[in-house]
């Protein structure tokens, strides 16, 4: 059947997307294929926008690809790259096997095109969401750039520090909860990045800590040091474990700390 005059398959095409919102409109198609729909001549008046696909039960939201929009960019291996970008500039983040939007910081925050967006933690945390990698720990992104949160948290209530680009450990894991009063927020030396060997409980005692990995080297004990006098920590090296918590303060492994 032909179509009425003035009536071209882009514009069928744009009708047919207006009002199948949220339907399963198109196929789970691969990069490739939607670059390809993308570049069509036809296509290039059709305007992008996010819909649901995949099916009921299981619905992403991926946005309908053209020319004047967005157009997919796919990596060797036919997937889609985590870093796309508009016609306009503005970069999101899809899951490289789908194009499932993860992460869209342009429409949310209202942030400036030139703002550079990361998609390592965003595409994580989605995997580990969906049940893919369930034993892993949910990332705490950054809601403006992408970027790993350089804390992260553990369920059992231990933190780590984490590089904030790859998300690559760097100091921990050691405890905290801020639910828990008791627990420890780290002190970080400004100039090295590494763990203060003195590090201080909420509740008045104290912990002398490793400077590199932060785990603790005595046991706590209650700080009176004072700016004028300040406790030092002794090296790990130079004092047996539960012997000689500071310098000048003398605590026996059978003494009580709580």
């Amino acid at each position: 059947m032909d179509s009425p005059p003035g009536l071209t398959f882009g514009t069928v095409l744009g009708l047919l997307l207006h009002f199948s919102w949220g339907q399963n409109l198109l196929r789970q198609n691969s990069c490739v294929e939607y670059r390809s729909i993308s570049l069509a001549p036809f296509n290039a008046s059709v305007s992008s926008q996010v819909v649901l696909n995949g099916g009921p039960g299981s619905p992403r939201k991926i946005e309908v690809p053209s020319q004047s929009t967005w157009i997919p960019e796919c990596d060797e291996d036919g997937l889609y790259v985590m870093r796309q970008r508009r016609q306009n500039n503005e970069t999101f983040c899809v899951l490289p096997t789908t194009g499932e939007i993860v992460f869209d910081p342009i429409k949310k925050n209202h942030l400036d095109n030139s703002a550079k967006v990361y998609c390592d933690c965003s595409v994580e945390r989605r995997l580990i969401r969906t049940g893919r990698h369930k034993d892993d720990i949910v990332p705490r992104c950054d809601e403006k750039t992408g970027r790993f949160k350089a804390l992260q948290f553990y369920p059992n209530g231990k933190a780590q520090c984490v590089d904030e680009v790859f998300g690559d450990p760097t100091f921990g894991p050691f405890v905290y909860n801020d639910r828990n009063k008791d627990d420890i927020l780290p002190r970080c030396d400004d100039k090295t990045g590494r763990f203060k060997a003195l590090q201080f409980y909420p509740i008045g005692k104290a912990q002398c800590v490793d400077e590199v990995f932060g785990d603790p080297i005595l046991k706590p004990f209650f700080y009176n040091g004072t700016s004028d006098k300040p406790v030092e920590c002794v090296k790990a090296e130079e004092t047996p474990m539960f012997i000689s918590a500071v310098r000048g303060t003398r605590l026996d492994k059978d003494s009580k700390y709580d």
